[in-house]
């Protein structure tokens, strides 16, 4: 799925197609002076092995399933940079590393109802110059370095979602160690939150610490979170107008059991049977409950009616981004990385 081309003169539909002048389209987003940026041709080494593991969902066939594709690929650049880290990538560098990319299969809902492919964009699992447990990354080797995380680390079969896989690779360090290293990219309410960042939270600058203790604020890998910032305009000199939360949307008022926002994604459906996920023991795969649980960080303060701006915020901070804490604004990474765990 890498390689991808963008239209830049045709008939106008975005997609490369056979005559049309073509640029490699911006697989992997743009860097901070709006450059595109994808995976080098010249930067896939050579008896690299590509990896394909296949989860089988809904219809029979391919319509339904999910793919996870690993391989060894060089970005043609950085991302942008970390806003509260100067000179740091905030998702990945330009240096070597493993990549992994999900592809989805479905049927369009309508006539003709053909067959399409949805790949998702590229998340490295580690990079040159990245640090596990404090060692430097110095180079990568795979064979064979995927599949489906059809066990749990009890050896007990569990329920497998779209994007689950486990990795494997080689890797040896500036200061001469080598070792194996295998992570897990589980996800098994399917809220987007992997269930170690679930458990044990986000270390986003790779030091050792947890950046964003998720734990403190209630998430749980079994069940749907959605975490929300809320932000909003400071009063105007000269308008008797106030742009913050009105009482009753964040925080319930009294006599209310929740307050309409959050009951909205409480009320979200279960969702069963084999379209969200497979068991490959033969039984059925469990259900990802009822219900998403809301979290908003609105800060500290409270509304006109002495009600908080923030909501199931269990005991982490109520403002964990603060001008005076940069720390805790360090996301470099946090939407991809798989956090890999030494075997």
């Amino acid at each position: 799925m890498t390689g991808l081309q963008a239209e830049l003169s045709g008939n106008g539909n975005g997609i490369c197609e056979y005559g049309e002048l073509c640029v490699p389209a911006a697989e992997l987003g743009f860097d901070d002076n709006g450059n595109a940026l994808y995976f080098s041709p010249t930067g896939y080494p050579t008896g690299s092995r590509v990896a394909v593991t296949n989860l089988g969902l809904g219809a029979d066939g391919i319509a339904d399933d999910s793919f996870v594709i690993s391989f060894v690929g060089t970005p043609t650049g950085a991302s942008r940079t970390n806003p509260w880290l100067p000179n740091v990538p905030l998702f990945f560098s330009a240096n070597q590393g493993l990549w992994t990319i999900r592809v989805d299969v479905q049927n369009q809902l309508g006539p003709p109802n053909a067959m399409v492919v949805h790949p998702t964009t590229a998340i490295a699992v580690a990079q040159i110059g990245d640090l596990i447990y404090g060692y430097k990354i110095a180079a990568i080797g795979v064979n064979g370095q995927i599949g489906n995380a059809a066990k749990d680390e009890t050896n007990e079969f569990r329920t497998m979602r779209r994007g689950d896989h486990r990795v494997a690779f080689w890797a040896s360090t500036t200061s001469g160690e080598q070792m194996i290293v295998r992570g897990n990219h589980l996800d098994s309410d399917q809220d987007g939150l992997l269930d170690h960042w679930e458990t044990t939270g986000i270390d986003m600058d790779q030091d050792g610490v947890v950046d964003l203790d998720l734990p403190a604020m209630g998430a749980n890998p079994n069940v749907r979170h959605l975490f929300v910032e809320m932000d909003w305009i400071a009063d105007q000199p000269g308008y008797i107008i106030s742009f913050q939360p009105v009482p009753g949307v964040v925080s319930p008022l009294p006599g209310q059991l929740t307050a309409p926002l959050a009951s909205m994604f409480a009320n979200a459906p279960e969702l069963t049977g084999n379209m969200y996920g497979a068991l490959y023991d033969g039984g059925n795969p469990a259900a990802i409950p009822a219900g998403i649980t809301l979290h908003i960080d609105g800060g500290s303060g409270q509304d006109l009616r002495e009600r908080p701006f923030s909501l199931n915020m269990g005991a982490g901070p109520s403002e964990w981004r603060r001008p005076d804490r940069p720390e805790w604004n360090q996301q470099r990474r946090a939407a991809g990385n798989h956090l890999l765990r030494q075997a």
